[in-house]
């Protein structure tokens, strides 16, 4: 090992990267690496001045998450982790399960049909017995990372070249710290004093209202294509302290940028020149949304709230106007949230074209400098709640929006069965769906299930020291993720995710009180408490009882007596939504 740490270090001094990649490096290779150079005592002098890596222990915050990093510099080097790029991602998209190189390397689509896995716990062993097998799985996490950074990396490199900091720093700096540095140094150049932040709230926010539940076809989707940028250049919105005017002119020059490339890269043909424009014009795109957000930013130097709410209060007007039109000609609105609408066209809108030409008309009602665009075209969706739906294309694939229906908190086993339910549903398989119950129930009777569908994934949003002291003080119930932590002495961070499973013999046991580890299950005896996951299972199911009357519901989602189920007659339930339950199903929407 102590030879393995020094031909790192003469590899990397040879080489003389610019930038050092890795997915969780900060919390894991970095400080790994260090650990074992101290105990051999190799200098691990990887910097190009040939000093050693220094560690600033940091908090991050992503969206409602929290998490604990180490943040490790390296003389002249950037250092970029791919995990923070995924978080990036997701913070906007919302819909990924799980932030490891794994599964985002399946979610992305380039992991290899025959990609090496080892289980964590099992490394040591392979390192003794198979070592070739664990040579094969690094060098596979090396390329899924490198693949990853390809892909998200590109859009923070092209904004390094505007802004006041390095590669590392943009990857790790959230968009209102961008776009305030762009206004400060342009402060600082020109010589004049920056504002502190006013204080206060903002009184509206985005507009999201659901008028339909069930299963609906055909849908549309039309937004008004970048709606706060938009109304922000229309009616020059800009903070009362930006004296020198700076706000309206950086959101103008950096929209100018984004849809000159995006122009550009319509015109240019697959290739690397392409990707280039593609993730300049993206990294502008997130950027440029970003400056509403700023305005009703608390910490920010130049925040303003009753301009943030001028902002919202003009998309709302819009978007009424926009689901008026739709009303108006025939059409049925499904759905509205901030900036776009989901809505069955009229009836003599159908195929493509007249879709198109539709939307047109739609955009040519609202003023000048706010466009419509048709964003999405689906065979059928199948409208939950707000925020919460799936949708069908026209080639057959269903894609789920919502944690209400698919939660990242639920067990794996549960978001299968709820996206087996939906494509039944969609496909309106009543006899198929009542199969799919009766299925995933057998498998709990037979033990059939491996701890990788049962097993349940929990972020620990606290410290083991801060949940201990709120335990003690009776301002929380004990939790089985975090009294596992603290039984396997080991050290956990807050940010650090916790797998454990249901053991004992009813369903209605405590959770803390009868947990394993996942890592610990053994499928030669197998002691998963099957009574508590096949509760889980009717719990999962009883999501769809807004789609059935209460006695189909009883037929489709209950085991077999003496006679089989007859879906004859059983038909999904499509409503219109009263004022008084969008009131309920807001508040039962989470942040």
């Amino acid at each position: 090992e102590k030879e393995l740490l020094r031909t790192l270090v003469r590899i990397i001094q040879e080489r003389d990267p610019d930038v050092i990649e890795g997915h969780n490096i900060f919390n894991f290779d970095l400080p790994y690496l260090l650990k074992r150079a101290e105990l051999h005592q190799v200098p691990l002098a990887l910097g190009r001045d040939r000093t050693i890596p220094r560690v600033f222990d940091r908090a991050n915050v992503d969206g409602d998450r929290a998490f604990d990093f180490s943040l490790i510099d390296i003389a002249g080097r950037h250092i970029i982790d791919t995990l923070h790029l995924v978080q990036e991602y997701d913070g906007v998209k919302r819909n990924m399960e799980s932030h490891g190189l794994k599964y985002a390397a399946r979610y992305f689509g380039f992991a290899s049909p025959d990609r090496q896995y080892v289980p964590g716990e099992k490394i040591s062993w392979y390192w003794d017995n198979e070592p070739e097998t664990l040579l094969r799985y690094a060098h596979d996490d090396v390329e899924e990372t490198g693949k990853l950074s390809n892909l998200l990396l590109r859009s923070s490199f092209f904004m390094t070249q505007m802004l006041p900091m390095n590669l590392g720093a943009a990857v790790r700096t959230g968009s209102a710290t961008k776009i305030e540095s762009l206004l400060v140094r342009e402060y600082l150049n020109q010589k004049q004093s920056i504002p502190r932040p006013t204080e206060g709230i903002q009184t509206t926010g985005g507009y999201t209202d659901i008028f339909m539940s069930g299963l609906l076809s055909p849908v549309l989707h039309a937004d008004v294509e970048s709606l706060y940028p938009s109304i922000m250049l229309q009616k020059e919105i800009r903070p009362a302290s930006d004296t020198l005017g700076i706000f309206t002119s950086l959101l103008r020059d950096l929209t100018h940028i984004r849809l000159d490339a995006k122009k550009q890269a319509k015109k240019t043909p697959p290739g690397e020149q392409r990707e280039r424009l593609e993730a300049l014009q993206g990294g502008m795109k997130i950027l440029i949304n970003s400056f509403y957000g700023y305005l009703g930013y608390s910490f920010g130097l130049f925040n303003d709230y009753p301009q943030a709410d001028v902002v919202t209060t003009t998309g709302q007007q819009l978007l009424r106007q926009m689901m008026e039109s739709i009303r108006q000609a025939g059409g049925t609105v499904i759905e509205v949230d901030t900036d776009g609408v989901f809505f069955v066209p009229p009836e003599s809108v159908r195929g493509e074209k007249e879709e198109e030409k539709f939307v047109k008309r739609l955009s040519d009602t609202l003023p000048g400098g706010i466009s419509i665009a048709l964003s999405g075209r689906y065979k059928k969706m199948l409208s939950y709640k707000m925020k919460n739906y799936s949708l069908q294309s026209y080639d057959g694939v269903v894609t789920f929006k919502g944690s209400s229906l698919v939660s990242r908190s639920m067990e794996p086993f549960g978001r299968k069965y709820v996206q087996e339910c939906i494509r039944k549903i969609m496909d309106e398989d009543i006899e198929g769906l009542h199969k799919v119950f009766l299925e995933y129930r057998e498998r709990f009777l037979s033990h059939s299930v491996d701890v990788r569908d049962f097993a349940r994934t929990e972020r620990l949003r606290t410290t083991l020291t801060d949940y201990q002291e709120e335990v003690a003080s009776g301002r929380r119930n004990k939790s089985a993720a975090y009294e596992l932590a603290i039984a396997s002495g080991r050290s956990f961070k807050r940010g650090d995710r916790v797998r454990y499973y249901i053991t004992g013999t009813t369903a209605d046991v405590k959770s803390f009180e009868n947990c394993r580890e996942a890592a610990e299950w053994n499928p030669t005896f197998p002691d998963e408490n099957v009574q508590y996951y096949l509760r889980r299972l009717d719990e999962i199911s009883s999501k769809f009882t807004p789609f059935f009357t209460a006695r189909d519901f009883r037929e489709v989602f209950s085991a077999e007596d003496l006679f089989p189920l007859d879906p004859s007659g059983i038909q999904v339930v499509t409503r219109q939504i009263e004022r008084e339950e969008t009131h309920e199903l807001l508040e039962e929407e989470p942040e």
